[in-house]
């Protein structure tokens, strides 16, 4: 049976563990080589999609929510990004965000989706953008910016 024919039966969760189990034969390292990305953080990013998809499936809430299954960035890329575009902390949605935007950046699948997408949106709708980037805890949110009207 071609490999292509049983990777299509896998569940995205399955393959996720597929993925993070195959660092020991070289072949996430092929794959991650293939995808242009580091195949130190591909098993995480891959594991906080399905993460992500798993919320948006079950119709979980993404706003202010701290993320369980974050996704390994390298510290060059958190640089980037927190100075060309905001602030975000270790367990946001919007860490998922900047992984996918590197994966499909990457891989050429589409160029800019964190800026050209996302960006607009949250610099749009402050409140928005302070829950998915920097989720915080009942009482821990500015006032200011839940009560300011926008």
């Amino acid at each position: 049976m071609p490999i292509w024919v049983a990777v299509e039966a896998f569940s995205f969760g399955s393959l996720s563990r597929l993925i993070e189990a195959s660092s020991k034969s070289g072949v996430l390292h092929d794959m991650a080589a293939s995808m242009n990305v580091s195949p130190t953080t591909l098993p995480s990013q891959v594991r906080s999609f399905v993460y992500l998809r798993n919320r948006n499936a079950h119709c979980a809430k993404l706003w202010n929510h701290a993320v369980l299954d974050r996704p390994g960035l390298l510290p060059n890329i958190v640089r980037r990004v927190e100075r060309n575009h905001r602030q975000f902390s270790d367990h946001s949605i919007y860490k998922i965000f900047v992984a996918l935007d590197q994966v499909a950046t990457k891989t050429g699948l589409q160029h800019d989706w964190l800026a050209n997408r996302v960006e607009p949106i949250l610099a749009t709708h402050p409140l928005l953008a302070a829950g998915i980037a920097t989720p915080a805890r009942y009482g821990e949110m500015s006032t200011q910016l839940l009560t300011t009207d926008h």
